[in-house]
This record gives C-alpha cells, structure tokens and sequence, in this order.
C-alpha cells in the first residue's frame, strides 16, 4: 500500500502491522505518551499486539472489536473506554459491516517503546469474534434486527474517485454509523421511517426498493408495509403509493 497524506498528519494505516484500510491522525501529547485518533475503514483490524506499559482506547464513532488472548471478544461502541495493561496481547478493529474509530493514548517505557507487534489476525478468528456483534443485535432488547445485512460500499464503488468525501459520508456515516446507532432507535424503525421518506420525496427507483428489501430483512411483515404505506398515501399522494406497492408486492410476495 502507497501511503497518502490525507492532511498535513493524517496517514493511512502501515499494512506490516493492520489488514484492511484505514487512517491515523497523531495528537500532540506529552513525552512517553503516544496520542492518536485511528480511523478503521469496516473489516480492517490491526495484528495481535501487546504494549510494555499500558494503553486506553476510547471509541467515538462506529461499531468495532476488542479482542484479548483467551477470551471472548467485545463489541466496542461509541463512549466505550477499553483499558489495556502491560503485556496483555491482544487487537482491536473495525466490524464486518461498519466503520470504527478511537483514540488510542498508549504509554511508552523509558526507551520510548509504545507497542510490540505480533502475527495477523486470522480470518477464523475474525469471523468468530464478528459472530459476537450478531448474537448483540439478535438478543438485544432494542433491536429486532441487523441494520444491514453486508457492508454499503455504493459510494465508493460508484463516486469513489470523483467525489470521495460524499462516498464516505454514504457509506461509512450514514449506514456504517447512523445507522448502527441502534440504542436510539431500532433498525426495523429506521427503515421504516426511511421506506415513507422516500415514498413521501417521489424516490421511487432502486433506493426505494433497495430500502424495501432492507425493511423486510430488518422484520417490517407485509402487513406493517401494507398498512404504512396506505396510512402515508392520504398524506403523500395516492400514484405514489401505487408505485410503492407495485415494489413492495415484488418483495413481500
């Protein structure tokens, strides 16, 4: 991988040491102190490590991994401080489907050594530890369901290179992040709200059927769908929920 300067400190992540693709952005900080925000692209992870003295890891954005040697890994979420101690070898990343960032404050010893880094994660044990986030999402009580069943990466794919920060404000914030924001409000309530928003702005092409297919997949039964978009079509107009229709019976039936 070529390293890019995203800005005048931001680098995208050494891939000797992560797998997948991501940013670090350094902070100013003290002497023996190592202070830097990490930005996880969805799927990357760093390789099993151990630091000589300690670390703190504070998550701000995303949904991510924290895995030690031994024991089950933990699903990170935004506001959620992991401390690590002396010698604990272990990693940390982003989820299958979401983006993940932290800030890592990592202490030095006195020969300024902050990490020692060890083999890859395999990909056994990273689908073992994303297995994790799925019994999360199907047993929490505020959930029914997955926001999304794989990684968005229409942005990328289509306007990666003409547009790159709106590529990465659709894939990585809309659906890697608000969308997982499911504590606020469900999956299955999020794509029903999006379903009638469409309806309602006339976008009845493949974004409407792509969210109806999402809103199916995340429990919204034919006869919430059907009932929605009759209570909408007084509001929004009845071609409208004609045309919502016509997509919704291709899908539900």
């Amino acid at each position: 991988m070529t390293e890019h300067h995203e800005d005048s400190h931001t680098t995208t992540l050494d891939p000797r040491f992560f797998d997948g693709t991501g940013t670090l952005t350094p902070q100013e900080s003290a002497p023996g102190l190592s202070v830097g925000t990490v930005h996880f692209d969805a799927a990357c992870r760093n390789h099993w490590h151990t630091h000589p003295v300690a670390q703190i890891l504070v998550v701000t954005r995303g949904l991510g991994l924290y895995q030690e040697q031994g024991e089950a890994a933990r699903l990170l979420q935004p506001g959620d401080i992991v401390t690590i101690g002396k010698d604990v070898n272990h990693w940390h990343g982003a989820c299958a489907n979401h983006s993940m960032e932290h800030v890592a404050v990592t202490l030095k010893d006195v020969d300024g050594n902050a990490v020692t880094w060890g083999r890859s994660v395999s990909d056994e044990e990273y689908e073992a530890a994303n297995a994790t986030i799925d019994e999360h999402f199907t047993t929490s009580p505020t959930t029914n369901a997955r926001a999304m069943d794989t990684r968005v990466t229409a942005g990328h794919d289509r306007l990666g290179t003409f547009a790159p920060e709106f590529a990465h404000l659709n894939d990585d914030i809309l659906f890697g992040e608000v969308w997982s924001r499911q504590e606020q409000l469900s999956a299955r309530d999020r794509s029903l709200v999006t379903v009638i928003s469409l309806i309602s702005s006339g976008i009845l092409d493949s974004s409407l059927r792509f969210h109806l297919q999402t809103a199916k997949n995340n429990g919204i039964t034919r006869q919430e769908i059907a009932e929605a978009v009759t209570h909408a079509a007084f509001y929004v107009g009845w071609p409208k929920a004609w045309a919502a229709f016509t997509m919704a019976k291709e899908i539900w039936d």
